[in-house]
């Protein structure tokens, strides 16, 4: 199962990453008394997490210490998400459904609960710049906005039931009246590739998660969707040349070579003196993550 991630590249780095993974294998005598931690977390590790750095750091610390990592497995997804994470996702919810409102209402949501995640007013402002005035249309496209956050925030966040009916009829019930409204509707399309709960591009343990914010608002206050392929790809790459730097360091402390650079150095008292033990989790997750970093460099979205 492991080698699956290597034969993802294909062609001679497919064969090179199996032919490293039995090399390491046939070394190593034990492959650890916390193997099963650590292959949960390789496993578990998601390049589009937005805190991939401490993910992969924590791993090797955890394999040079011989210890289970901290971070409960797998090493990304919604248990990586912070406290101040969600209250910013909260700020936009309240400052959306505060656009809702109708004038005389606004007072109905107290400022306290806006800045909780936004003490600055950011947010709002930006909430405010980018939808403009309401419309009817508008209107429908935030409030199908809404009920995604409603996804995250009540149903995931506090461990609700995710299989209710209720929330599927609501979301069906907007979307219905925006293809009335606007039957040849070219921005609903793409925001349900955004708030799709299964194959969804919002999860809030997404690195791209606030920027997609944006982007949809942006969108949704033009009443037409506005192209960010490019833009994305570019923060695609970003993340791409980041995780190239970890996984280059890695395969020098693997090779035994002494690079200079900070990243290498970095790895070196993360990881310790080599053993076979050690050898073989870094070519594992090397062979694991290698894939998505090139991924990543081509501006794909695999995530």
């Amino acid at each position: 199962m492991l080698c699956e991630a290597g034969l993802r590249l294909g062609g001679e780095a497919a064969a090179e990453a199996a032919a490293r993974l039995r090399a390491a294998l046939a070394e190593v005598h034990s492959l650890g008394e916390h193997a099963w931690w650590y292959a949960e977390h390789v496993l578990g590790f998601r390049a589009c997490n937005w805190r991939v750095e401490q993910a992969l750091e924590e791993f090797l610390h955890a394999v040079g210490d011989g210890r289970p990592p901290s971070l409960a497995p797998p090493a990304g997804h919604d248990r990586s998400v912070t406290e101040e994470r969600w209250l910013r996702i909260w700020s936009y919810y309240f400052y959306l459904r505060r656009w809702l409102l109708p004038q005389d209402r606004l007072a109905s949501i107290p400022n306290p609960l806006l800045t909780l995640g936004d003490p600055t007013g950011e947010i709002g402002e930006q909430v405010h710049h980018m939808l403009g005035e309401p419309t009817e249309l508008k209107r429908l496209y935030v409030r199908r906005f809404t009920l995604c956050l409603e996804f995250w925030l009540f149903r995931l966040r506090h461990g609700g039931v995710t299989n209710l009916v209720w929330p599927y009829l609501a979301e069906r019930e907007v979307e219905e009246r925006i293809v009335q409204l606007r039957p040849d509707d070219d921005i609903l399309r793409p925001m349900l590739c955004f708030c799709e709960r299964t194959i969804g591009r919002l999860p809030p343990c997404h690195f791209l998660l606030f920027w997609r914010y944006d982007a949809l608002l942006e969108s949704i206050g033009a009443e037409h969707w506005i192209e960010h392929r490019e833009q994305e790809q570019a923060l695609c790459r970003e993340r791409g040349a980041l995780l190239r730097t970890y996984l280059d360091a890695l395969e020098s402390w693997l090779s035994g070579a002494r690079r200079g650079d900070e990243f290498s150095a970095r790895l070196r008292d993360l990881l310790g003196r080599p053993d076979p033990t050690k050898r073989f989790w870094a070519t594992v997750a090397l062979a694991w993550y290698r894939p998505a970093q090139v991924i990543a460099e081509r501006g794909e979205a695999f995530f």
